[in-house]
């Protein structure tokens, strides 16, 4: 309970609201109706970077329906759906006037943590064990950084601990052959992502070098590019106004501030080397799924199995940036369950699509040419099909493992004059009081005869 008051010396009480009764299953808690959101317009202008990759193709994904999704995993995913459990309600609700009026993307990023986030990952948690989801997970953890303690890969694939990643430096007049890192590599971060538990053990700085220049990935599972409904909506997509009906872009369509999203999503999963990703609004969810074009050699691949994987690898990233296929489904905000009882309801709101698309991307989320049918999709137990270029495992003794391998390692600090552009606040984890051997450190970089050089200042002439 609150008091505040409207006139002097008169007080008004302001009732806290009581918390909603709770639901009783997952699929009651995610068909609720979602708050309203004062919507205030903006400016429309939206990012006109050049750089995000542009699928050849953009065709509807008739697939992800509510049909389709009660035969996923042999229906065991709607099973642990309708399976009885109290979930209970967001509480405190947000504040219509603090925390639902939408302005710019601030605002937007605002609301979504104030209800569909919280929503979302609180029924993820009830399912992490037997459906092995990823949760929503900021955009820090989804941005590359230049210096990491990664796994390196044997011949047999396996990964091996604590085998330092180093930075990349530079080029200078006296190393005109140093790779440089791209600046504008700064800006191809997705505004969110997904981690599972096992993920954020396993990799303790979730990112990796491609070894390619220019080339970075990242460790998320789910990309997703944050808009004020008031912004972006897939309205002219689905009137035909931006591709044809073969899904083809129409005459410089591409390239219009409004596809902007479209590529931004696009560039966000063949970069995370996930098939997966979401361009989330205030007022939909426009959940996509991608692959190349096509090619005529055969079923579904299982895995990386046959070939030269990093052939293969290559080969797919070639063909995505040329000759690749988007799909797309858009859920409304405003999609409910209104009075059918919760056994009858059939339909896909916002929440519960993005809770299915958490739950696909923590069982596989691999890039492939070709997919089974969705309805056909099986659960995988034995390993985390990782976007990463080692196995991680799901074997939390595993991960824990590798973690306290990792911690074995000392933190280098991101030497000075060569700063990472991915970091803004902080140079490495040593600032934020994770490194270890502080000492021994300390004691390497006085013996160290280029330590000058390394913090950015000029070795004295002799």
């Amino acid at each position: 309970m609150a008091s505040s008051s409207s006139a002097p010396g008169i007080p008004v009480t302001l009732e806290t609201p009581a918390p909603a009764p709770p639901a009783q299953s997952i699929l009651e808690y995610l068909t609720v109706k979602n708050p309203d959101i004062n919507h205030q317009e903006a400016g429309k202008s939206l990012t006109d970077k050049r750089q995000y990759w542009v699928p050849k193709l953009v065709k509807p994904w008739h697939e992800f329906e509510f049909n389709t999704m009660e035969k996923i995993f042999g229906r065991e995913l709607m099973t642990e759906c309708r399976r009885p459990r109290v979930m209970h309600h967001v509480f405190p609700p947000p504040h219509p006037e603090r925390d639902l009026i939408e302005k710019l993307e601030d605002t937007t990023r605002w609301i979504l943590g104030s209800w569909t986030i919280r929503m979302v990952n609180s029924a993820l948690e009830p399912v992490e064990k037997s459906l092995n989801p990823v949760f929503w997970t900021a955009q820090s953890l989804a941005a590359p950084t230049a210096t990491s303690v990664a796994p390196s890969l044997s011949s047999t694939g396996r990964a091996t601990a604590g085998v330092r990643s180093q930075p990349k430096r530079r080029a200078s007049s006296q190393n005109p052959a140093a790779e440089t890192r791209p600046r504008r590599a700064r800006s191809l971060v997705p505004d969110g992502t997904g981690l599972s538990h096992e993920s954020l053990l396993a990799l303790a700085v979730p990112t990796s070098e491609t070894g390619n220049l220019g080339e970075w990935t990242y460790a998320g599972r789910l990309p997703k590019e944050i808009k004020p409904g008031t912004k972006w909506s897939s309205e002219r997509l689905d009137r035909g106004q931006i591709v044809d009906q073969n899904g083809r872009w129409k005459e410089g369509q591409q390239w219009r501030n409004y596809s902007a999203p479209l590529r931004q999503i696009y560039t966000y999963c063949a970069r995370a080397k996930s098939r997966y990703g979401c361009i989330v609004t205030s007022k939909e969810v426009v959940v996509v799924r991608i692959r190349p074009e096509k090619e005529d050699d055969g079923p579904a691949e299982e895995g990386t199995s046959g070939g030269d994987s990093s052939k293969r690898g290559d080969n797919l990233s070639s063909d995505l940036r040329s000759r690749g296929l988007m799909e797309w489904k858009s859920i409304k905000w405003s999609e409910h369950r209104r009075e059918e009882l919760v056994e009858e309801y059939r339909e896909l709101t916002m929440n519960l699509a993005l809770w299915i698309m958490h739950v696909l991307a923590g069982n596989d989320c691999e890039i492939k040419r070709r997919y089974d049918p969705l309805s056909q999709e099986e659960k995988r137990t034995s390993t985390i099909s990782s976007p990463s270029p080692w196995p991680v495992p799901i074997s939390l003794t595993s991960s824990m493992a590798y973690s306290m391998a990792e911690s074995q390692q000392p933190q280098l600090r991101e030497p000075r004059g060569h700063g990472n552009p991915f970091q803004d606040s902080f140079t490495s984890a040593s600032d934020l009081g994770a490194s270890f051997n502080s000492t021994a450190s300390r004691k390497r970089r006085r013996e160290s005869p280029d330590v000058g050089l390394a913090r950015g200042r000029p070795r004295c002439q002799r």
